[in-house]
């Protein structure tokens, strides 16, 4: 087998006797070894379907972004950033389900990745809040990316408090137990819409308290001309 001049031999053969040194085959095969435990920069290995590669560069590695080469680092560099496998921000996207079950979350594939990362981060501190107006409007935020604003309907009637004739009115509460939920959507597709509902309200169904019942109103934009309303495209007149 012949060696390569142009490779750096390997830092491993100072731990071997001198006599080694003398091989210049050892000192090229010993540089996998290193590569491996300790890391080399000079050196990439790469892995993918089911073959290994010198290089990300390589001729046989396929150009495709939904399956990327897996390049390895050495065990001392991965050993050194293990600390990062362990926070929703910096841990490979492979990893994300993993980390997830360490707080006992179920992720929705139906979500982006960025979205499934924040609700990891914040896991914890939804589950104390759980059944509470705040919780359920910041886990309402996460995947939606706007607050709903929630009203439990237990006002009574004030006059210039509370009750303004003909605007919010109301003689005695609401029903017990009973709120109702109201999300603004800045989009007028029909499609995007219909899946935030249904995400909405499996959150509310969730996340409210067993014994409490809602109403959502989903409020999107109406007509609009030089905004967002085009004939036969994306205008709406009242809510879809």
């Amino acid at each position: 087998m012949a060696t390569n001049p142009t490779y750096t031999p390997s830092e491993l053969l100072r731990y071997l006797p001198d006599i080694y040194s003398e091989d210049p085959f050892l000192g090229q095969f010993l540089s996998a070894f290193e590569k491996v435990l300790l890391g080399r920069s000079d050196i990439e290995l790469c892995y993918q379907n089911g073959k290994f590669y010198p290089s990300q560069t390589d001729p046989g590695i396929d150009d495709d972004p939904s399956n990327p080469p897996v390049c390895y680092q050495g065990l001392e560099e991965t050993i050194a950033g293990l600390a990062t496998y362990f926070e929703a921000d910096t841990t490979p996207q492979d990893f994300l389900e993993w980390l997830s079950d360490w707080v006992a979350l179920t992720l929705r594939a139906d979500v982006p990745v960025s979205i499934q990362r924040t609700f990891i981060g914040k896991a914890v501190w939804l589950y104390n809040m759980r059944g509470t107006i705040q919780g359920i409007k910041e886990t309402i935020n996460i995947y939606v990316g706007t607050y709903p604003t929630i009203d439990e309907m237990g006002t009574p009637f004030e006059i210039g408090i509370s009750s303004t004739i003909g605007v919010n009115t109301l003689l005695d509460s609401g029903a017990p137990h009973f709120f109702r939920v109201s999300l603004n959507l800045n989009t007028t597709d029909t499609d995007q819409i219909n899946k935030i509902t249904q995400v909405v309200t499996s959150i509310l169904d969730q996340e409210k308290p067993a014994h409490t019942f809602y109403a959502l109103t989903v409020v999107t934009p109406t007509l609009e001309i030089g905004y967002h309303s085009t004939i036969g495209e994306d205008t709406l007149l009242g809510i879809p």
